[in-house]
């Protein structure tokens, strides 16, 4: 794990060896709440900057996560654990066992989160495969990931990543695809290895951009 690191007036440029450069020091809130029902769900502030995303070479244990390239993110806000059984309940109507609560396929997960941004009137939705892999990387990992740990699906369609493009800001995967991305922080993996994308029964959270909630 890299730490993070302080700006610089032309900014560091990203290499094989530096995972995260944190850029964004604007006046968010670091914590925010958004309330379904009887239950708030507790937002937490990442703030954005540059990454290099994916890892290979001889850390790699799927081609999946193939080749390295630097993105750029937006800061955002990322629910500190995932969707709670308490919660889909407040917008289902049915209960579920555990507290969390795992949405059988993507869909499923994709039209709750819908429920609650038409609820909160905010564009809520899932984390994009980026926004995951950026939170895993940056100071806040702890309060987001330490009691959440495993597979969770995640906004994008699934593709393998191209080399050769440049920073990229804020992607969100191809416009269609096959199958929905999956990404786990503790798993036999690694964190930063995309290999679960197959399974079924995941849980997941809920993400929104700093400046959507600002502009409320």
């Amino acid at each position: 794990k890299q730490e993070a690191r302080k700006p610089v007036d032309e900014g560091p440029q990203l290499n094989a060896n530096t995972k995260l450069i944190i850029r964004d020091e604007a006046d968010y809130p670091e914590v925010l709440g958004i309330t379904i029902g009887d239950e708030i769900i507790k937002m937490v502030l990442v703030r954005g900057g540059d990454m290099n995303m994916g890892w290979d070479g001889d850390r790699s244990l799927s081609m999946d996560s193939e080749p390295v390239h630097p993105v750029k993110l937006t800061s955002f806000y990322m629910s500190d654990t995932y969707i709670t059984s308490e919660v889909a309940y407040q917008l289902t109507g049915k209960q579920s066992k555990g507290a969390y609560f795992a949405a059988h396929t993507w869909d499923d997960a994709n039209n709750m989160v819908a429920l609650m941004a038409q609820m909160c009137k905010l564009p809520l939705r899932l984390p994009t495969e980026a926004e995951w892999a950026y939170a895993a990387c940056a100071p806040v990992q702890e309060q987001l990931f330490d009691a959440c740990q495993g597979a969770e699906y995640c906004y994008d369609w699934f593709a393998l990543f191209a080399p050769g493009n440049g920073m990229i800001l804020n992607p969100m995967g191809p416009p269609s695809g096959r199958r929905h991305v999956v990404r786990a922080y503790d798993c036999e993996y690694g964190k930063l290895n995309r290999a679960l994308e197959r399974k079924e029964n995941n849980y997941f959270r809920i993400a929104i951009k700093a400046n959507d909630i600002l502009k409320k």
